[in-house]
């Protein structure tokens, strides 16, 4: 972990199980049904990862998980589209926003929580604001057949994935 020159960059994250009590009863309902189309990020670019239709919401409202990217998940009608700005408007006012320091490690679990990054003035100078992304999961015996070589590498994540 290395973080900016100015010391400035922040990670804002924001949990659906505290936004959740900001989204209107309405939206919940649409944000439930697959009414929204997420596109690969191109991290993820590879043949057997398709776009795909599903819901942001899932699980109960105890215990919500999401799907969601804000820039790649776009609402398949005026309604969807409403409903996953009502989101974004609840996740914003939740946001905690940390300056992480080199030595310091923060875990997110994908499930309930979105997170990011703001902006910063790279240097390109080989010392700019580096982090090691990881992904862990729960069990390696659903995606044993995604192995590579018969390493602990694997196939990019893709459909194979079943939500809670």
């Amino acid at each position: 972990m290395r973080s900016d020159h100015d010391g400035l960059a922040e990670t804002p994250v924001a949990s659906i199980i505290e936004a959740i009590q900001h989204v209107p009863e309405t939206a919940m309902a649409i944000l439930e049904a697959p009414l929204f189309r997420i596109q690969p990020t191109r991290m993820f670019e590879q043949p057997h990862v398709q776009a795909r239709t599903l819901p942001v919401l899932r699980g109960s409202r105890e215990e919500p998980a999401m799907t969601i990217h804000f820039s790649l998940m776009k609402g398949v009608s005026e309604d969807a589209e409403w409903a996953l700005e009502c989101l974004k408007d609840a996740l914003r006012k939740v946001v905690v926003s940390q300056v992480i320091q080199p030595g310091e490690l923060v875990i997110m679990d994908n499930r309930v929580t979105v997170h990011g990054r703001s902006t910063f003035h790279p240097r390109f100078d080989g010392q700019d604001r580096w982090l090691q992304r990881m992904f862990v999961i729960e069990s390696i015996k659903p995606i044993q057949h995604l192995l590579v070589d018969f390493t602990y590498t694997c196939a990019p994540l893709g459909d194979w994935i079943e939500p809670r």
